[in-house]
């Protein structure tokens, strides 16, 4: 699988199962029946462990923080995506130049 954020390739992406954020809220009313308001639209969520034998490909993905961005899925583009705001970081036990981490992508559908 090819995954890219921008000019980013995110190494060896193993993909967790797609999240779909449904903004929706449901009141209770006193007669007893439900009342919901729910968004005409989802968010996607993303996340991706991967593994890398050059630090650098980190350092490229964390300078992306904050600005929108074409993420790539297996040929399908996902604009206006950020990265969250929490990147895992973990050496490979036993080998010094190898790393793993995680990272999740959130599309803004607003527009």
């Amino acid at each position: 699988m090819t995954v890219t954020f921008d000019t980013v390739t995110l190494m060896n992406a193993s993909p967790d199962e797609p999240a779909f954020a449904i903004r929706a809220t449901e009141r209770i009313l006193i007669d007893g029946k439900s009342k919901v308001v729910s968004a005409a639209n989802y968010g996607r969520r993303f996340r991706f462990t991967c593994m890398t034998e050059d630090f650098g490909d980190i350092t490229d993905l964390l300078a992306k923080v904050g600005a929108p961005y074409t993420l790539t899925i297996h040929g399908t583009a996902y604009t206006n995506s950020y990265l969250s705001n929490q990147v895992q970081v973990r050496a490979v036990p036993g080998n010094l130049s190898a790393w793993t981490y995680t990272c999740e992508l959130i599309q803004d559908t607003t527009s």
